[in-house]
């Protein structure tokens, strides 16, 4: 099967860009050919380019234009899109629509329904927006935090909303979790579009699983307000048990000033290293307070025999399993929070059945020999689809 990749890169490299990339080598590890047609946002590298983006969120006749050309060269199979904004457009769609390609598109958060795509705006989840008026975005300036880029993108989204866009070009969408569907599908993108396909790590990682899991417990991720920083330190007041934090962000010197002797900063780590921490971890702990995606940190903590402490908020509990591969808590409760954590620090038989546990999890739901055959059945349920509604 011949993939096309599409793809607006950020312009700091983040977890739909590391999928984006993984999901090229599994494919081509399983025999297929992937190509790519990628925008970076390191692009906009000038005050014209900014003014000139934001006059393009409905249409971008260059990628349009750039993308047909790249079509009827290759002419793949099917095209894959993840990212689309704020260079490509939803317009896009139409290109491949035009040549009778078949589209999925990967909906790594929740922008159809929200300009930043966050359902987070000061603090708190927010849901303004979800029912297709998007003006409470604008007003708050929730869109890089200026009135005229959130005009823009809510713009394009009103736009594409009344033309039925998602639903008239998009033959599948692929979302991380079952809550994800659900919101979708609420906002009206059709039930029959929609399947469910979580992140993954490639099966050849070399993992070292450590036979000793209570050295520590461990946070890996961006400190920022949305991922639950401050609450976390907050909580760790009270626990006393060590907690190392590796990461970088805006509220790093937060971290840095935090003043507690069971806290460990690392900063920002290499993967190899990161996995020398996962290995010696009793567990990893979340705190966040938005509507996470589908955290790759998850993934990898299981991969390691970690279990995991998350949230009950968002699809965090689609993927940890209360008392299975982790636990889940009640969001900034952190009497409820700290019992969680000291009940594996402190018992080794749960440690080490939580460890088998969420070993189990990974290779059962979130290695590539799993995710591969969930993809290529997606890519031929939709190509099969497409074909008939032509001969129709």
């Amino acid at each position: 099967m011949k993939i096309l990749q599409v793809h607006n890169y950020y312009r700091n490299r983040g977890g739909e860009d590391l999928v984006l990339e993984m999901e090229k080598l599994m494919l081509e590890k399983y025999g297929h050919e992937v190509i790519q047609f990628v925008a970076h946002n390191n692009e906009i590298n000038s005050f014209s380019k900014k003014i000139k983006m934001l006059f393009n969120f409905r249409r971008s006749k260059k990628f349009d234009n750039l993308l047909f050309n790249k079509l009827t060269k290759e002419l793949p199979d099917i095209v894959h899109f993840h990212n689309i904004y704020p260079l490509l457009t939803p317009s896009i769609f139409s290109v491949c629509k035009k040549l009778n390609i078949p589209i999925v598109q990967t909906l790594h958060n929740f922008r159809m329904m929200c300009i930043n795509g966050l359902f987070y705006r000061n603090g708190s989840i927010c849901e303004d927006c979800s029912y297709k008026t998007p003006y409470s975005g604008l007003f708050h300036k929730c869109y890089r935090d200026s009135y005229l880029a959130s005009f823009s993108m809510t713009d394009s989204l009103r736009y594409h909303n009344r033309k039925n866009t998602w639903n008239n070009d998009v033959d599948a969408f692929i979302v991380l979790t079952e809550f994800a569907k659900e919101k979708f599908e609420h906002y009206g993108v059709s039930n029959k579009k929609l399947f469910v396909k979580p992140n993954f790590m490639p099966d050849n990682e070399t993992l070292r699983i450590s036979g000793n899991k209570n050295d520590y417990v461990l946070y890996v991720g961006r400190l920022s307000k949305e991922k639950g920083i401050l609450w976390l330190l907050e909580a760790w007041k009270s626990i006393d048990v060590p907690l190392i934090i590796a990461g970088d962000g805006p509220l790093s010197s937060e971290v840095v000033n935090s003043n507690n002797p069971n806290i460990k900063y690392v900063g920002l780590l290499e993967r190899n290293q990161l996995s020398d921490l996962y290995s010696d971890a009793s567990m990893l702990v979340m705190a966040s307070e938005w509507y996470e995606g589908f955290p790759m940190v998850i993934i990898e903590s299981l991969s390691h025999g970690v279990p995991v402490i998350v949230p009950d908020i968002g699809g965090l509990g689609d993927v940890i399993n209360d008392s299975i591969n982790g636990y889940v808590y009640r969001s900034k409760d952190i009497d409820h929070f700290k019992n969680r954590v000291l009940s594996i620090f402190f018992d080794v038989q749960a440690q080490n059945r939580l460890s088998k546990n969420s070993e189990k999890s990974y290779k059962d739901s979130f290695s590539d020999a799993i995710n591969i055959k969930t993809l290529l059945d997606i890519y031929r349920k939709v190509i099969k689809n497409n074909a008939n509604n032509f001969k129709d």
